[in-house]
C-alpha cells in the first residue's frame, strides 16, 4: 500500500476510535480534525497509529522502556525499511504542519501548536500542544528523520534500513523547557542506527557531527561501522 493510502487509513482507523482513544472529532468539508491532545488528553494508541501512517507502514512501531539514570522512562523504538521516506512525513512545511500529503491536501497531518486555529483546509488533521503525549512521542520518534537529513546533507542517498530508540521526554507547560528537556535527553539517550552507503571520510564526519542523540552508520559496501567518538 502506498503511503498515502496508507495514511487515509490510519487516519480512519482513529476516527473510528474517538472518543474511547482519548480524542474528539470535528468532520468538516474538507476532511476531519481530530483534538488529540490539545483540550483532549489523547494517548497512546492513537500516537502509534500515527507514527505508523508518517512510516508508511514500512517497518515496525513500538513502545518500550528504557533506563535513564536509574529511572525508568517510556521509550519509542522504530525498526524502518524506508527510512527516507519517514523523513519526509517529518518534514514541516512553514505553518509547522507535517505528515503524508495528498495533492494539497493531508491524508493525515500533524499540528503540534493546539486545536485553536488549525487549518481544517489542510484535511485531515490531528493537533496536538507542545505539551502533549503525542508531541512527546513524536518528538523521541524524530531521531531517524534528523539523521536522514544531517546524511543528505553530507551527500549520502543510499540509505536502505534504521533503528532507533528513544526515551519519550516529560512534559511541561513551557514550550521552550519541554524542548530544551527533551533535547537533553534525547542526546544523551537516544540512539540511531542506519544501514547505508557511502564515503568513509563523510560518514565518519557524520556520525561525529550528530547532535540529536547517538548515530550509528553500517556501511553495506564494505562492512564497516562507523559511530560517533565524543566522550
Amino acid at each position: 500500500m502506498d503511503y498515502i493510502s496508507f495514511a487515509y487509513d490510519r487516519f480512519q482507523e482513529i476516527v473510528k476510535s474517538t472518543p474511547a482513544n482519548g480524542c474528539s472529532l470535528l468532520i468538516h468539508e474538507n476532511g476531519a480534525l481530530v483534538d488529540a491532545g490539545s483540550r483532549c488528553p489523547g494517548g497512546w494508541m492513537t500516537a502509534k497509529l500515527v507514527l505508523e501512517a508518517l512510516t508508511g507502514g514500512r517497518g515496525q512501531v513500538g513502545f518500550a522502556q528504557r533506563m535513564v539514570d536509574g529511572a525508568q522512562f517510556p521509550a519509542v523504538e522504530l525498526f524502518l525499511d524506508d527510512p527516507e521516506g519517514a523523513a519526509s512525513s517529518f518534514a514541516a512545511g512553514e505553518d509547522g504542519v507535517f505528515g503524508v500529503r495528498d495533492g494539497d491536501k493531508y491524508a493525515l497531518g500533524v499540528s503540534l501548536q493546539g486545536a485553536e486555529g488549525a487549518q481544517t483546509a489542510l484535511g485531515n488533521l490531528l493537533a496536538a500542544g507542545p505539551d502533549s503525549l503525542l508531541a512527546s512521542v513524536l518528538s523521541a520518534a524524530s531521531l531517524i528523520p534528523k539523521a536522514v537529513e544531517v546524511l543528505h546533507t553530507a551527500g549520502i542517498c543510499d540509505i536502505q534500513w534504521g533503528w532507533s530508540s528513544c526515551p519519550v521526554a516529560p512534559f511541561f507547560h513551557d514550550a521552550a523547557q519541554a524542548a530544551q528537556t527533551a533535547a537533553a535527553l534525547h542526546a544523551a539517550h537516544g540512539t540511531v542506527n542506519l544501514w547505508v552507503r557511502g564515503d568513509k571520510a563523510v560518514l565518519q564526519q557524520a556520525a561525529s557531527g550528530f547532535s540529536a542523540g547517538k548515530l550509528i552508520l553500517h556501511e553495506l559496501a564494505t562492512a564497516c561501522t562507523y559511530l560517533c567518538k565524543k566522550t
